[in-house]
């Protein structure tokens, strides 16, 4: 089976409008014999248009590289822990982005450290691992696409990085941000700041809290944009979800008159999210790293945290 039969119906509608057969497909990409491929993207993850791009990661080893696609025109650049070749094949761009395995097993020790977090066990670390953005989107491609070449690969890689920590990350990484967001926040609503200010603080938290809710549920994003779809998603699965959610346009976009109390709704958000990882559990081992790591940093009421003040 060549790969394009393992591609959604969207993905193949894609390739078969812009007059691209499966066999140039095949030879286009010119991949290492032991080369993963995964479709990801919006193809891959069911949000796809009739104007959506196709995108595609490679996982490369040892001294394997991807020196070019023999057809079509290329753009090549590099971020992060990726290396990215857009093509044009006839009227479809297709986006390449090629990961090697040398760039990642720190990835993979710091997400294997958080086991520890979810199995309730002592804990250690003083310092939390911070990951860029594209680096958490690079990772969570690999976790959620599609395996269409060298599968194995790919399930190796799945199971060395530990990526089914990635969310307890994600969710651990948001919520310690948006209190940091909210510290400020507060603290400049004491020293007098006009309203537009202090607000404008607890917005950038609450935008981490509903990042932070979304990767509790499995969706880890870098994007608020897609909120709303996975919001909904995650509302048909039957998840329990936080009811301070329920409408999230209010939540972030206050109305004027309410910008003078917006920060202290904000934290008060933090601590009913927080109080709902507790008891819902589904991302065990995230509300023990809140505690761990929010233990003596914020200067806040932290009494939700239920930590002896001894």
């Amino acid at each position: 089976m060549n790969f394009y039969d393992r591609l959604p119906a969207t993905a193949q509608a894609a390739l078969d409008a812009g007059g691209i057969d499966s066999g140039e497909l095949e030879s286009a990409f010119n991949l290492p014999p032991h080369a993963g491929l995964l479709l990801v993207g919006s193809h891959a993850d069911g949000r796809a248009t009739a104007t959506s791009d196709l995108d595609f990661l490679v996982l490369l080893e040892g001294d394997e590289e991807l020196p070019g696609v023999d057809v079509g025109d290329t753009i090549s650049f590099s971020y992060g822990i990726l290396e990215r070749k857009l093509v044009l094949l006839g009227t479809q761009e297709v986006d390449l982005e090629v990961m090697h395995w040398r760039q990642l097993p720190r990835f993979g020790q710091s997400l294997w450290d958080l086991t520890r977090l979810s199995a309730q066990s002592e804990y250690t670390s003083t310092s939390f691992p911070v990951f860029l953005l594209e680096e958490i989107r690079a990772l969570n491609r690999l976790r959620t696409g599609v395996p269409l070449r060298g599968i194995p690969r790919v399930e190796r890689w799945r199971a060395d990085l530990h990526l089914e920590n990635l969310a307890l990350y994600r969710a651990l990484s948001c919520f310690l941000n948006a209190m940091s967001w909210i510290e400020d926040a507060v603290n400049l609503k004491r020293a007098g700041a006009a309203d537009f200010g202090p607000a404008l603080a607890a917005r950038v938290g609450a935008e981490e809290l509903l990042l932070g809710t979304l990767a509790y549920h499995g969706h880890i994003l870098v994007d608020l944009r897609f909120a709303a779809h996975y919001s909904d998603v995650w509302k048909k699965s039957g998840d329990p979800t936080p009811g301070a959610l329920d409408d999230m346009q209010e939540l972030l976009f206050p109305q004027t008159d309410l910008l003078a109390d917006y920060p202290d709704r904000i934290y008060e958000l933090a601590v009913d999210l927080f109080r709902f990882y507790d008891h819902d559990g589904k991302q065990a081992g995230l509300t023990t790293g809140i505690r761990w790591f929010g233990r003596n940093r914020w200067h806040l009421d932290l009494s939700f945290l239920g930590l002896d003040s001894s």
